[in-house]
């Protein structure tokens, strides 16, 4: 059987040993690109394997939460307690933003800025 993501609203069903299981998508930390294989990370740091890409994992989801840090990384934007320039970072982990991602990121961010508008 292959591992498979179903997407609907608030979380997905994730294919794992056979059996789909439930997880929020807001409980999703990261997710890592490995070969022809996705990588999903949660916050109590269990690991999903699934069997795709990870530009289809992002279409099923379909959440702007959820925003590429590198051709590999995608990370949830809250869970994020630090950007630092070019590191972002999600409770003990550590991803380096590339720079062909970096203002997309950056723009995704609610960012509270300083000046007037006008």
């Amino acid at each position: 059987m292959n591992d498979t993501v179903i997407a609907l609203a608030d979380f997905v069903f994730v294919g794992h040993k056979n059996q789909y299981e439930r997880v929020a998508k807001a409980d999703i930390l990261t997710l890592t690109a490995s070969g022809a294989y996705v990588d999903i990370l949660t916050v109590d740091n269990k690991k999903y394997r699934v069997s795709t890409y990870l530009a289809n994992v992002l279409e099923q989801l379909n959440d702007p939460n959820f925003v590429r840090i590198s051709r590999k990384q995608v990370v949830n934007l809250f869970h994020i307690e630090l950007v630092d320039h070019d590191t972002v970072f999600l409770r003990s982990l550590s991803f380096s933003i590339t720079q062909s991602y970096r203002q997309e990121f950056m723009d995704s961010l609610p960012i509270l800025r300083t000046g007037k508008k006008g």
